[in-house]
């Protein structure tokens, strides 16, 4: 996706989403190439033996966290995924494409305590699984799977220009309280709306979501940035269609922002 390939981006993924435990060592094949094509793009820093048998991956270099959030922005535009699932994704179809390509087992393997995300993933429709005692034991790649990784979806958007000239209108009294009729209302800001996202009930892979997605489009409103601001809002609506409890507390600053990017 966005001019590297699947493998690098699943291993950019891997380290973006485990950032915190690096260095990171590996011996995979297919993850020692995917982190050499990285390092010469400039995404990461790591470290090789002669013989390119392993790999070191340092750190992730800003032009990496650019691409992956970047790539990331898009592909929730598509399927609206936690952090963990989306890494899941790209290593389960990379790692089904390289072992094809080795003549290896084509056997998906399954990994042990990513339940979550193997729910996630058979839910959104981007795997296909057949459970044991809730746990996956079958697992098999899907169109939409396929898709998904490859960024097929970009190639019809691509064609598309932007337009949100027919801005919803949204009414700020029913947030937090029944207001009087009379009352004058307060403006909603990122700030209020954090701090509202935090006190929900949602689970805290999709409150980080719905933070990041709020303040990418604080940013987009307050840049003048429409093409950023559209791309902020198709991810708050993902959001919103997957977690309707959050409706009421996104769907009023959206509004606001709109008001204030138009202004």
């Amino acid at each position: 996706m966005l001019e590297i390939t699947d493998a690098a981006e699943a291993a950019l993924i891997h380290l973006m989403v485990n950032r915190d435990d690096l260095p990171y060592t590996t011996e995979d094949e297919m993850y020692v190439k995917a982190f050499l094509d990285l390092r010469d793009a400039g995404m990461i820093k790591g470290e090789t033996d002669w013989g390119h048998q392993m790999f070191i991956a340092i750190s992730v270099l800003p032009a990496g966290v650019e691409h992956y959030q970047r790539a990331q922005r898009y592909r929730r535009r598509f399927a609206s995924l936690s952090e963990t699932a989306d890494e899941l994704a790209y290593r389960t179809y990379v790692g089904a494409a390289f072992n094809r390509r080795k003549g290896q087992d084509a056997n998906i393997e399954v990994l042990e305590g990513r339940v979550p995300d193997y729910q996630e993933l058979a839910r959104t429709g981007l795997l296909n699984i057949k459970w044991a005692d809730n746990v996956p034991w079958l697992v098999k790649t899907t169109e939409k799977g396929l898709s998904y990784v490859r960024g097929d979806f970009m190639d019809e958007e691509s064609s598309m220009s932007i337009n949100i000239t027919n801005s919803p209108t949204f009414n700020n009294t029913n947030v937090g309280s029944v207001a009087n009729a009379n009352a004058k209302t307060e403006p909603i800001t990122i700030e209020m709306t954090v701090e509202a996202i935090r006190a929900s009930s949602v689970d805290d892979d999709t409150k980080r979501n719905a933070e990041a997605a709020v303040v990418d489009m604080g940013e987009a409103a307050e840049e003048g940035n429409v093409e950023k601001f559209a791309d902020a809002l198709e991810n708050t609506a993902s959001i919103v269609k997957s977690t309707t409890t959050l409706g009421t507390t996104l769907l009023p600053l959206v509004g606001e922002l709109i008001a204030k990017l138009f202004s």
